[in-house]
C-alpha cells in the first residue's frame, strides 16, 4: 500500500529537477523493469501489482519491494495504460576516461531536444554495438518517461555521459588522436567517404544542426545524400539520420 509521501516522491521523479536531487529515476512496465534488473543498475525499489509478484517469484527477494493495487499504480504511472509495476532506480555515476575510448567508436549527441529521438539513438547505438554516448549539457535527459521508454531497455546496457561538449570533444581529440565526424547538410557523401573503424559521430540538434564550434573542432563533415527528386524533404529526422550513419560505419568495419 502506497502512503501519500511515497505517492508524492514517485510523482516528483517525472521531473528533472527531483531526479537530480534524489538521485533516481523511474522505470515503468514489464519488459523495462526486466531490463532494469538484467542490468547492472542499481534497483532502488519495486512497486508491482499483486500479478506481477505472482509471475515474478524469482525477485520477491532480490530487491526492496512492494505490493500496490492496480489503481495505485494507475495513479502513478505515466503509461496510457499502466502495465504491473513501477521501479525506481539509481541514476548512474559517470567515471569516463579518454583511455576508455581508444579502441572504441562513439555516438556523440549534440543538443538533442526530443526524448523520443534520443531514447530511438540509443536503442540503435545498442544495435550496433556503441557502448559510449556522449551527450552535450543542453541534451535532453535520458532518464525522462519518455526515453527511457523508447530505449527499450537499451538505456541499461549503454553508457552515457553528459559533458562541456566542445570543451569535452577538443580533449578527445587531442588525446585519443581519433577522429571526429559532424552530420551536415554540406558534408562529404557518407557513402563515398572511408570511414574509420574508431572515432567520434557526431548528431546534431534536429532544428539546427551540429553547433559551429563543434564542428570546427570536427576532422570529417560527412552527410547522408538525398535521392534525386523534385521534391526533396528538407533534412531527415535526427534518429533516422544517426541510425544510417552508425549503420554506414559499421558495415566498413565489417
Amino acid at each position: 500500500m502506497l502512503s501519500k509521501a511515497q505517492l508524492n516522491f514517485i510523482k516528483q521523479l517525472q521531473q528533472k529537477k527531483y531526479r537530480k536531487q534524489h538521485g533516481r529515476f523511474l522505470v515503468e512496465g514489464e519488459k523495462a523493469v526486466a531490463e532494469l534488473i538484467a542490468s547492472d543498475f542499481v534497483v532502488d525499489k519495486i512497486f508491482g501489482t499483486q500479478l506481477w509478484y505472482e509471475k515474478n517469484l524469482q525477485h520477491k527477494h532480490s530487491f526492496p519491494s512492494e505490493i500496490i493495487t492496480q489503481k495505485q499504480l494507475n495513479e502513478v504511472s505515466q503509461l496510457v495504460t499502466p502495465n504491473q509495476v513501477i521501479a525506481m532506480a539509481l541514476l548512474p555515476q559517470s567515471n569516463l576516461k579518454q583511455d576508455d575510448l581508444n579502441n572504441e567508436l562513439i555516438l556523440v549527441l549534440d543538443g538533442i531536444n526530443d526524448p523520443g529521438n534520443l531514447g530511438t539513438l540509443i536503442r540503435t547505438a545498442d544495435w550496433f554495438g556503441i557502448s559510449h554516448i556522449i551527450c552535450s549539457n543542453n541534451t535532453v535527459d535520458a532518464f525522462n518517461f519518455k526515453s527511457v521508454q523508447a530505449t527499450m531497455g537499451s538505456l541499461f546496457r549503454c553508457k552515457l555521459h553528459y559533458v562541456d561538449l566542445p570543451t569535452w570533444l577538443l580533449a578527445y581529440k587531442v588525446e585519443t588522436k581519433l577522429p571526429i565526424y559532424v552530420s551536415t547538410l554540406r558534408g562529404q557523401n557518407i557513402y563515398n567517404t572511408r570511414l574509420a573503424t574508431n572515432g567520434a559521430i557526431v548528431i546534431g540538434n534536429e532544428s539546427h544542426g551540429v553547433s559551429n564550434e563543434v564542428i570546427a573542432i570536427a576532422n570529417h563533415q560527412i552527410t547522408i545524400p538525398p535521392f534525386k527528386t523534385s521534391n526533396q524533404a528538407e533534412s531527415l529526422n535526427a534518429g533516422i539520420a544517426g541510425a544510417l550513419m552508425m549503420a554506414a560505419f559499421r558495415q566498413q568495419s565489417v
